[in-house]
């Protein structure tokens, strides 16, 4: 009788074990699918903008040892971990059935994250996108220190910049310009 009782509570915490990771697995992938996570984010600098995702390495998705990974991963460890471990009684065999579906399901679910990954569309110029680029001038360069505006052609898209000309001469409005180098919001160009 006691060795019955045992063993009821060996099963049902074993079950209760995978439950709990399967939940608070899903809990966690749920809430970063929906508010977003891994560190992903970008900083904006005026008309030119840096990307800085940390955990994903530029658009390719989360890696497997990601929160998202990992949580994937969990979700389907415990989810059938539980169903095998309710049906066999057999903490071992519902173990590493759990592993290999939780594996399976984290290469699954991070396929399914990363195919939307790659349909998004960033509008950030990078200052190596800008450096080569070419444009119009806008609105004319004064010689020396000032400052006008051209127009140019990045990644695919028209951008307006504010620049200055690479040796201090005037450049005037309409002038096909090539960018040289970079200054934050601002670019230095030469006439083409």
């Amino acid at each position: 009788m006691i060795e019955w009782f045992a063993s009821l509570f060996r099963g049902f915490f074993s079950e209760l074990t995978f439950l709990a990771i399967c939940v608070a697995c899903a809990v966690v992938t749920g809430f970063t699918l929906v508010f977003g996570g891994d560190s992903d984010g970008d900083a904006d600098h005026g008309d030119v903008a840096t990307d800085s995702d940390h955990d994903d390495g530029g658009h390719e998705g989360p890696k497997f040892f990601s929160i998202r990974g990992i949580c994937l991963f969990g979700t389907g460890f415990g989810a059938v971990g539980y169903l095998v471990q309710h049906f066999t009684k057999k903490t071992l065999v519902a173990s590493v059935s759990g592993l290999g579906a939780g594996i399976l399901m984290a290469m699954l679910g991070l396929a399914f994250i990363r195919m939307f990954y790659r349909q998004q569309a960033s509008s950030l110029i990078s200052p190596s996108q800008l450096i080569g680029s070419t444009g119009t001038v806008t609105t004319s360069i004064p010689a020396h220190t000032g400052a006008g505006e051209v127009m140019l052609t990045v990644a695919g898209t028209q951008q307006n910049m504010l620049a200055t000309a690479v040796n201090g001469s005037a450049i005037e409005r309409g002038a096909l310009v090539r960018v040289v180098r970079s200054a934050g919001s601002q670019v230095v160009v030469e006439k083409v």
